[in-house]
């Protein structure tokens, strides 16, 4: 057993208060760097997910654009426009762009430079960009048949438009295809009362001869394509080349073969991290300032903290 010698003193030491508190300090700091760490983190997190939402988007109105792009030119299996039998009594189209406009089917595809060609009564709000418009037929044959719907009954040689739930057959080996006719615009709004967002517009032929215009995308600023005309440069009746101009430079829309989509997206609302929105793109050969693009929340282009993207891409017209 051990007892207690008080000839000998036990020395017990502990923190000063100068030393906690300089190690509350530097634990602080410690907190303090972990936290902004966290934060940026989170902020980067927040970009990139606005980033792959902007891109997600985008990729989904450049792939519903080029599916449009793609069937542009063919009627059920004829490629010559010349070859279809307009003559059927067609039924009025309520709100067309013009007159005859639904079945224009001599420029299947036809693009108009910074403008809207029609002024109404199609059109809502146009605010900037060029305006194509895109005539066809889907893919693979219909049936049953409705009565409300303007279809092609087509061979390999002739075509002939029909609205009624008996089709002409025309042959025995002609079939029946939805005929489709589509164009896209930015309007100076998404439809949504007082966002003032533009947005990338779809005008359609809906069942009934109805032309519908609805909000593709919104928050786009601008809408800007290029047409592929195939080049036959030594006049043997094959394509050379394809050489993609603006769409005032095109004299013969019959040798139309592509089509180039340019969109400037922009995000909904101000990034805290977007410092310097200036961007140079380079949109149908010409370099743009993404920071000039007209924004609603800061007229004139300033810098506005709202993140934008340029997306592209081409689409070849299917050829049978």
């Amino acid at each position: 057993m051990f007892k207690n010698n008080p000839g000998m003193l036990t020395r017990i030491s502990g923190f000063s208060l100068i030393e906690l508190m300089v190690a509350l300090l530097i634990g602080l700091f410690l907190i303090a760097g972990v936290f902004k760490a966290y934060v940026n983190g989170r902020a980067s997190q927040d970009v990139v997910s606005e980033q792959v939402d902007m891109l997600d988007n985008a990729r989904f109105a450049l792939e519903t654009i080029s599916a449009d792009i793609r069937q542009a030119g063919v009627f059920g299996r004829v490629t010559d426009p010349f070859r279809i039998d307009r003559t059927s009594t067609m039924p009025a189209v309520p709100t067309e762009c013009a007159a005859g406009w639904a079945v224009n089917v001599d420029r299947p595809v036809m693009a108009f430079d910074e403008q809207d060609p029609y002024g109404g009564p199609c059109v809502n709000n146009y605010f900037q960009g060029d305006f194509l418009e895109l005539r066809g037929s889907l893919r693979d044959p219909v049936a049953p048949l409705a009565n409300d719907r303007i279809y092609i009954n087509s061979d390999v040689n002739n075509a002939q438009f029909f609205y009624v739930a008996a089709s002409p057959n025309i042959s025995l080996t002609a079939r029946d295809y939805d005929y489709y006719v589509t164009a896209y615009y930015i309007a100076s709004d998404s439809d949504v009362a007082g966002d003032n967002l533009p947005s990338l517009h779809r005008i359609s032929l809906q069942p009934g001869g109805l032309v519908v215009d609805q909000v593709l995308l919104a928050g786009v600023e601008n809408f800007q394509v290029q047409i592929g005309l195939s080049i036959d440069d030594n006049d043997d009746g094959v394509t050379d080349r394809i050489s993609y101009v603006d769409p005032q430079n095109v004299t013969d829309w019959s040798v139309a073969k592509s089509v180039q989509v340019w969109l400037i997206v922009r995000a909904g609302t101000p990034s805290k991290l977007l410092t310097d929105t200036t961007v140079n793109a380079n949109i149908a050969g010409q370099a743009v300032a993404l920071t000039d693009a007209v924004s609603f929340t800061a007229p004139g282009g300033a810098n506005d903290g709202l993140r934008r993207v340029v997306v592209s891409t081409v689409a070849v017209m299917r050829e049978l």
